[in-house]
């Protein structure tokens, strides 16, 4: 057979369905004639003698076999050893596994107390088990994680994981610390795997996961009930997923199996490191990046559009909306599983904490009557409820002060009562109950301070001098000002009720000041600290 010279067709660069793979057969090396056309330059371990290269060649269409150097580098057989089991890779990966294990897991129960933000995370994880609702900056899958531990240990929840306190008996926290370890016990495997995805030699790599293995912070973190595990195994995940999917992106083929298992992965680990910590987003700005500048190469080598298309909507697909998802999921199960009322429910809607169990917003009437001490929320929840309190304007009015403020508070309850000389002369414990409809004329009574809100053409608001003062005033004061107020009804959310009655949690209304025609609004501006 003469040697002769074999011509790619189609678009090898990019694995299109016409690539060859050439692959040499029981030729050695020195004595097969026209072994240096295309000859691969690295040898497989365990075939000394084979070469792989153009002559004599076997032609396979890539639809069926592709010649990846990534198998080589993963598979690494001894020679006479056959099966990844009995691997080098393997062996050298276990053994760091194993020490992993012993260097996060010995004496784990020693503190018997509860450490650093163990008061903090436990007491999330505890939240989850009886369900009670609590609100925390931080996303929901690492907390979440920790609740499955105490889940799994048996923990009923009732324990407060309260700073130093030593550990009853019937929390068994050397199983849910052993459980959370798990997760920083893998960072040293991930270590290697991933140096190897790098081009790493065996020994740079595994001198990179002995850095991991015996990193003081990493096997004290690993140690107790914290966040820190499960974020950096994340993190650790879309770093090995996002190197091995490079890796089989720049010499497999596109689009096959292991590439669309790659980069989906890298979008779940991208998720769930958002959803572990809000600093999760540096991996994400990281993989954002190398993925930029991998299809703009790709754009610069003159791609055909068709192909790179496809390879925008692959990773438009796999790493934004399946992130997107992995983030909204962890969050509709955060929902599902707080069902009980809590602290910190005040910060969401009137409509979400009625749904809580035990709220007390589930337990009021759905008609408001006149009499009643009521609580006025802002259409929109940032700056909260209608509050006043003691202090005083240091100008203007100097009567006192109107606000709103987003936490709960008895200086947020007022008496709705009818407007004129009617609400002050009516006893609203004997009268016939009267509801509150569209157009009436009411009066607001601080609950704790008998004030009566009132407002003016005499004076101006402190800080938008545009808009007219709005205080609350003594029956000494109520000479500055008038006091009555229009309720019109804006918008109903069961529409099936009577359209003209004022419910609770489900009517949108505005205040109008009846004697100046101005309606009652919040401002855009905090007040000064007096």
């Amino acid at each position: 057979m003469e040697p002769h010279n074999l011509k790619q067709r189609g678009r090898q660069a990019y694995g299109g369905p016409e690539t060859l793979v050439v692959v040499n057969d029981e030729y050695d090396d020195k004595s097969a004639p026209g072994a240096e056309f295309g000859s691969y330059p690295s040898r497989v371990p365990g075939t000394k003698g084979k070469t792989y290269g153009a002559y004599p060649a076997l032609a396979v269409d890539a639809r069926d076999a592709v010649c990846d150097p990534t198998d080589f580098a993963a598979v690494s057989l001894d020679a006479g050893v056959e099966g990844m089991l009995r691997s080098r890779d393997f062996v050298i990966t276990a053994v760091l596994t194993l020490a992993s294990l012993v260097t996060r897991l010995y004496w784990i129960g020693r503190r018997k107390a509860v450490s650093w933000d163990e008061a903090h995370f436990g007491k999330f994880g505890a939240f989850y088990v009886r369900g009670q609702w609590f609100h925390d900056v931080h996303p929901p899958l690492g907390r979440m994680l920790v609740a499955l531990a105490e889940y799994v240990a048996g923990h009923n929840g009732t324990y407060e994981f309260k700073s130093g306190s030593a550990f009853p008996d019937y929390v068994n926290y050397r199983f849910i610390r052993m459980q959370v370890s798990l997760y920083g016990i893998a960072l040293v495997p991930l270590a290697y795997l991933t140096c190897l995805q790098l081009n790493m030699s065996r020994t740079m790599a595994t001198l990179a996961a002995c850095f991991i293995l015996f990193d003081n912070a990493l096997c004290v973190m690993s140690r107790f009930i914290l966040l820190d595990e499960p974020l950096l195994f994340f993190t650790a995940m879309t770093l090995w997923s996002a190197v091995s999917f490079q890796r089989v992106s720049k010499y497999g083929r596109q689009f096959s199996r292991r590439w669309w298992i790659w980069l989906l992965m890298t979008g779940v680990s991208l998720g769930c490191v958002m959803s572990s910590k809000w600093i999760g987003l540096f991996s994400v700005i990281m993989i954002g990046i190398a993925t930029v500048d991998d299809l703009f190469r790709k754009f610069c080598d003159r791609m055909p559009w068709e192909d790179l298309a496809q390879h925008w909507n692959a990773r438009v697909v796999s790493l934004i909306f399946l992130p997107l998802i992995v983030y909204t999921a962890c969050f509709w199960v955060h929902f599902r599983l707080l069902y009980r009322t809590g602290a910190g429910e005040h910060k969401l809607s009137a409509d979400f904490q009625a749904k809580l169990i035990g709220s007390r917003l589930n337990a009021q009437p759905f008609d408001i009557s006149y009499g009643t001490a009521a609580e006025i929320r802002s259409l929109y929840d940032g700056p909260g409820l209608l509050h006043s309190h003691v202090h005083r304007y240091p100008d203007g009015s100097h009567l006192q002060q109107m606000t709103c403020f987003p936490h709960r508070d008895v200086n947020n309850r007022w008496i709705l009562r009818h407007g004129g000389d009617k609400g002050v002369s009516t006893n609203y414990t004997v009268a016939p109950i009267e509801l509150l409809t569209d157009g009436d004329v009411i009066q607001l009574v601080h609950n704790k301070t008998g004030a009566v809100v009132q407002t003016g053409k005499r004076f101006l608001a402190p800080l938008t001098t545009s808009h007219f003062e709005v205080s609350a005033a003594n029956e000494t004061d109520w000479d500055k000002g008038s006091r009555d107020w229009r309720v019109e009804v804006v918008k109903q959310k069961y529409k099936k009720r009577n359209r003209k009655r004022v419910h609770a949690m489900t009517t949108v209304f505005r205040l109008r000041h009846v004697e100046t025609g101005c309606l009652m609004r919040v401002g855009s501006q905090h007040l000064p600290t007096w």
